[in-house]
């Protein structure tokens, strides 16, 4: 008679454990110092900004300034050092707060955007005419070369960084020299931007040579496939320039 084999499963194996996953640390807690200072900081730069809106830059002193953020003199000097300083802070913040708007920006692709980036300068000179109008006439009228340099070299690199865009995504040639090119787009935007600051243009005015210059110089270095955007824009900026006799309706 066959005997049948009875067969046993081996034993399964014990349940790994798996570790809970780690905690990221607690983010650092800001202490009351700290709130303190950023705030009296927060309210010297608001208060710089108020000056140059309403007085322009000439009516900066470190005194007035104190005085309008409810702060001394001397904690003006130890957080900022320098008006030259602290003016530049309250540039850079302009400018941080510019790119953040352009970044947000939902433009088509890197050559649209740097049209929207022209047009972003128009909304937000809109919106604090007298800021902005006595910044470029103090730091381009004035004599202070190194707030001109620092002010200028800022942004510079926003402008090469659109233009790097544009290769990137094959608008531009490759062999385009972006830095002296970004440049040269700087040099067209102050320059209106300097006709807009003395009152002989208006902001509309502002946006469409800006835009239209903008257009003429990256025709100069575009791929084929690029151009007839840019003719349409040249194009479209041609029919909008009816400020002068004999511009096309």
């Amino acid at each position: 008679m066959k005997q049948t084999v009875m067969r046993t499963r081996p034993a399964a194996e014990p349940a790994r454990k798996v570790p809970p996953p780690a905690r990221k640390p607690p983010a650092p807690e800001i202490s009351n110092r700290e709130k303190a200072k950023a705030g009296r900081r927060s309210r010297i730069i608001s208060a710089v900004r108020d000056i140059i809106r309403d007085h322009g830059a000439d009516a900066l002193s470190m005194k007035e300034i104190g005085r309008r953020a409810g702060v001394s003199t001397s904690t003006v000097f130890n957080l900022f050092g320098s008006k030259h300083a602290l003016m530049l802070q309250v540039f850079e913040g302009d400018l941080r707060s510019y790119q953040a708007q352009v970044h947000k920006l939902e433009s088509k692709d890197a050559l649209d955007r740097l049209f929207d980036a022209v047009r972003m300068v128009n909304e937000s000179f809109a919106r604090e005419p007298e800021f902005h109008r006595h910044v470029f006439l103090n730091i381009y009228g004035g004599p202070d070369l190194e707030l001109r340099s620092g002010f200028r070299g800022s942004r510079v690199p926003f402008w090469e960084n659109l233009v790097k865009e544009a290769v990137a995504e094959g608008f531009l040639r490759a062999d385009t020299p972006t830095q002296i090119f970004a440049a040269g787009l700087g040099h067209i935007a102050r320059a209106v931007v300097m006709d807009w600051a003395v009152g002989e243009i208006s902001l509309d005015q502002l946006e469409v040579e800006t835009g239209y210059g903008f257009a003429i110089a990256l025709s100069a270095i575009a791929r084929k496939s690029a151009l007839p955007r840019l003719q349409e824009k040249v194009a479209h900026y041609a029919r909008n320039h009816r400020f002068y006799p004999g511009a096309q309706e």
